[in-house]
């Protein structure tokens, strides 16, 4: 029996022993941030792009795109309800700009009783609103923007907090939906623990199980002043804690019949470790006055460091903690001397971050600097007439994208940041060249200009569906991934089919995105395996090979 009842009347306390439940872990959305069947909470103060980000995630689950730390999204419906946004002048526009699929978007106008349209009221329409949820079977995301609207009376009242939002839980549950709620921040409250600075914290923390807490780097401690704002976990049940993100917002025109629309987008930056109070503490300027000291003697202690050249990351990390550098403190360091850091393969062929100052004008700061030998990088012949003569200026080719939800790299929400490195960059001189290395890269550019006096033949997408090209060869651990980078191809184009060819440019151009796309998400699956210019080697030979498993040749 899984349960025992102890009574006969239909009545009574209903009970079942532990050892008939069984576990499962929290099913997950966006690990560490977003969870099936869970309500969470985005605060923030005014103008910090709550519902931009909002919007963003949105954008990102309706085409099944890429998180900002790479990681792959489910692809589903978003339901939205927003009291503080026109629908038409600014939560479609900004879906637009994020790149979002509107046919995986639904937005909530009014509600009709009795054939008569109303309101609609979050308190009183939220059963109504379930029962839509389960028609349509396939939402992912719920966002309700304000959160506030569900709380009547004073949301100091915690107990009364945390039972308004009950109803939220249960529509979670029982659709199997995330719930994202938007709210405020108290005024003044800069300093507070995280949790306590959101209206109704601590009722909403017994309720929620995650509550992410944007911010402005107000002090600079992540680049220029309120150049970037941060996003933290005030609180977390279900996952860790710790970790965060750079974000900021950025223009976006949007075109249609009437003119251009003025709208706005998130842009991703890097990752950030700590918790949640050392990220905040930075960005609002904890780490400033008396620790503008503690800051100079990091960039003293990163300068005699790395002035011999290149380290490991985490051997400087482990030498400025031992010498009592926090974290905090040795990142906003990296930030003023802006030390680089890029990937590269040691002797063991394993993976390691190693960091550099900066170069300096092909001074004795050139320790980092690299030949375009050392890159590892040659002429690729990229299937021929597969994209258009201007394909290597795209963003592809050295340039740092801010990606798309979904399809399209370079105008939408969630693709993750990243260089790569262009087969012939700028700047050659700028390199170090020395005897052979110099001859063998001239005549390399040298054959890149023939190539590019030579007229690329007229085809289309569409053109290369049928014909066999041959993609090439690569050897150490490049070799050892193409089989299977090929495997993931196949079983991406079967997930998610091309889009139907018509002919014309504006179908070429989608179609050529989408196979951009899927190239993408195959590449950033051997990021940690790969260094950069491995990377566009087996983006490259992937790329040639495309067309023959379009036509299955």
């Amino acid at each position: 029996m899984s349960a025992n009842r102890f009574n006969s009347n239909g009545t009574g306390v209903i009970l079942e022993s532990a050892q008939n439940i069984p576990m499962h872990s929290p099913q997950v959305i966006w690990k560490d941030w977003i969870y099936w069947a869970k309500v969470h909470i985005l605060a923030g103060p005014p103008s910090t792009g709550k519902t931009t980000m909002a919007i963003a995630m949105a954008a990102t689950i309706s085409t099944g795109g890429f998180w900002p730390d790479g990681s792959h999204s489910p692809r589903g419906r978003v339901v939205i309800w927003s009291s503080e946004d026109g629908i038409e002048d600014t939560i479609i526009p900004r879906l637009v700009a994020a790149g979002a699929n509107l046919a995986n978007i639904d937005v909530v106008r009014r509600t009709e009783e009795g054939w008569m349209a109303r309101p609609f009221d979050p308190v009183r329409d939220l059963r109504l609103l379930e029962d839509k949820i389960r028609e349509l079977r396939d939402v992912v995301l719920v966002i309700v923007d304000s959160i506030a609207d569900l709380m009547p009376g004073s949301p100091g009242n915690n107990n009364k907090v945390r039972k308004s939002l009950l109803p939220l839980v249960g529509l979670a549950e029982r659709t199997n939906c995330a719930v994202l709620g938007l709210t405020h921040v108290v005024k003044a409250s800069k300093k507070k623990h995280p949790l306590e600075r959101i209206i109704g914290g601590v009722g909403l923390g017994a309720v929620v199980r995650v509550a992410m807490l944007v911010a402005k780097d107000d002090s600079g401690g992540y680049g220029s002043v309120r150049e970037w704002s941060v996003l933290v976990k005030a609180k977390a049940n279900i996952c860790r804690e710790d970790g965060g993100f750079l974000y900021r917002t950025t223009g976006e025109q949007i075109p249609t019949t009437h003119g251009l629309i003025e709208s706005s987008r998130v842009e991703w930056g890097e990752q950030l470790p700590g918790s949640a109070m050392d990220i905040l503490n930075l960005a609002e300027g904890a780490d400033a006055g008396a620790g503008g000291g503690k800051v100079q003697a990091a960039c003293d202690f990163l300068t005699a460091t790395l002035e011999n050249g290149p380290r490991p990351g985490t051997e400087v990390e482990a030498m400025a903690a031992a010498a009592g550098i926090s974290q905090a403190t040795l990142r906003r360091a990296r930030e003023q001397l802006r030390i680089a850091s890029q990937k590269q393969r040691v002797a063991s062929s394993a993976m390691s971050n190693q960091w550099s100052l900066p170069l300096q004008n092909g001074g004795n700061g050139m320790a980092g600097a690299r030949s375009i030998a050392d890159m590892g990088v040659s002429i690729q012949p990229i299937a021929p007439g597969y994209f258009s003569k201007g394909w290597l200026s795209s963003p592809m080719a050295g340039q740092p994208i801010y990606g798309a939800a979904g399809n399209e790299r370079g105008n939408g929400a969630f693709a993750d940041r990243r260089d790569y490195p262009a087969p012939f960059s700028p700047g050659v001189d700028d390199f170090v060249i020395h005897g052979s290395e110099q001859r063998e890269q001239v005549e390399q550019v040298e054959q890149v200009e023939q190539v590019e006096q030579v007229e690329q033949p007229g085809l289309s997408v569409g053109d290369c569906r049928g014909v066999r090209q041959e993609s090439q060869p690569q050897g150490g651990m490049l070799a050892e991934i193409l089989g299977y980078a090929l495997e993931e191809v196949d079983r991406e184009l079967k997930r998610c089919p091309p889009p139907v060819h018509s002919g014309d440019q504006a179908s070429n151009n989608e179609a050529g995105i989408y196979y951009a796309d899927v190239v993408d998400s195959v590449v950033r699956r051997h990021e940690d395996e790969l260094t950069p210019p491995e990377q566009q080697q087996l983006w490259n030979a992937l790329m040639a090979e495309l067309p023959n498993r379009i036509s299955g040749n």
